[in-house]
């Protein structure tokens, strides 16, 4: 049986973290639900991934939880932007050396399944069940309340630089581990003109130079650690899921939904608005008639670069890559997987006997005699096909793990 913990780390009266504290035993654990991380990208829409919110109610009949200044309240200097850390491990109790016993035990470390800020601005209490309600955010909810350090940015830069001094503020390295070495964006150009990111916070910069570069950004929650990268996944497949009638694994797949064809998702025409700048791909016009998508931006004027924009974007999105919802068993391997994670899917048809007859097996069907079994062809997956992760949620209270997946 798997086991959640919670976790707070409050500012001290200096105004500085003061470590972590488990409050497990104070929590509602029926107000942990879904967590869930994806890549802003619902139907088209290139940014910041987002963390879902979600309310975590904590019994405060003591006044523990309470605002600042009651004298029971583990808040002394403020409650907003206290961080909320939730693990899960894949056992009941810890495995203690002397009590665990072999091959009933599970060893595992707790992984962190959410590591995020709490909000303060939507807190409220009951005071009939004497329970708190706080909204909590991932830490890339910080970008919206930080300023762009514009003095800071230099507009001979690449994207990729520009990225990363805009990062570089210690409102964000104060939460999560910024490094150059991270930051790698799918087309790496100098922009024309930066004054558009003047006066903006660091998200709304972030969007703009994220369209440009066709790239996503995300924050690990295993090390809080930010990653700016192209599209495109992993190198090699991390996790093969196993569905029904598999001869290659156990089945682990509980349910396959959403599955769409990628069309929805498919723009063969990329124009630069108020131009003639274009990038198209005929074959993809011939077969799906011309699917239109024009985006643009005042960081870039120059036609080469604004060309090479397009291209990039017509090179990922001219053709359909099919999309589906998975479900799997949360455990050590699943919880494991992340944003752009490269997976397959081996689902092979399950076949059903002809009436009045057993499965024909090779080498002992006899021809004229047994018949062909009937194949349930509705949806089949083969494993050579690889899919991406574009999101994944975690259901605390049904201990599964839904994965967002496009084909590659």
């Amino acid at each position: 049986m798997s086991q959640l913990r919670v976790y707070i780390n409050t500012f001290d009266d200096r105004n500085v973290y003061s470590g972590f504290v488990e409050y497990t035993n104070d929590t509602d654990e029926s107000s942990l639900q879904r967590v869930s991380q994806k890549l802003d990208n619902n139907q088209f829409d290139v940014g910041v991934y987002k963390n879902t919110n979600f309310n975590l109610a904590l019994k405060n009949d003591d006044g523990k939880f309470s605002e600042v200044g009651v004298t029971q309240s583990i808040f002394i200097s403020k409650r907003i932007d206290s961080i909320v850390k939730i693990t899960w491990q894949n056992a009941g109790s810890q495995a203690i050396c002397g009590i665990a016993i072999c091959g009933d035990a599970i060893l595992g470390d707790e992984k962190i399944i959410f590591y995020g800020l709490l909000n303060d601005i939507a807190t409220f209490q009951n005071i009939r069940d004497q329970k708190i309600k706080f909204s909590c955010q991932g830490l890339e909810s910080i970008f919206q309340r930080v300023e762009t350090n514009y003095s800071s940015l230099n507009g001979s830069d690449t994207i990729s630089d520009i990225i990363y001094d805009l990062l570089n503020q210690t409102e964000i390295t104060n939460l999560m581990t910024v490094s150059a070495g991270n930051i790698s964006v799918g087309q790496d150009q100098v922009p024309d003109s930066i004054a558009d990111l003047e006066e903006s916070t660091v998200k709304e910069a972030l969007d703009k130079l994220l369209e440009m570069s066709n790239s996503v950004i995300y924050v690990s929650v295993d090390d809080q650690t930010v990653y700016v990268k192209p599209r495109s996944p992993g190198a090699t497949v991390d996790y093969i899921f196993y569905g029904q009638a598999s001869n290659e694994g156990s089945e682990n797949i509980i349910d396959i939904k959403n599955v769409k064809t990628g069309l929805n998702r498919t723009f063969n025409f990329w124009k630069w608005t108020d131009t003639t700048n274009t990038s198209k791909d005929q074959s993809s016009i011939d077969m799906y008639g011309v699917r239109k998508k024009e985006i643009d931006s005042s960081l870039f004027t120059n036609t080469t670069k604004i060309e090479n924009i397009l291209t990039d974007y017509k090179d990922e999105f001219a053709n359909p890559k099919q999309e589906l919802k998975l479900t799997s068993i949360l455990d050590n391997n699943t919880v494991d997987l992340f944003l752009l994670d490269k997976v397959q899917i081996d689902y092979p048809t399950v076949f059903d006997p002809a009436p009045d007859s057993d499965l024909p097996l090779y080498g002992k069907a006899v021809y004229g005699t047994d018949k062909y079994p009937f194949g349930q062809w509705n949806l089949t997956i083969d494993s050579t096909k690889s899919y991406k992760i574009l999101g994944r949620s975690v259901d605390l209270k049904n201990n599964l793990i839904t994965f967002d997946l496009r084909e590659i």
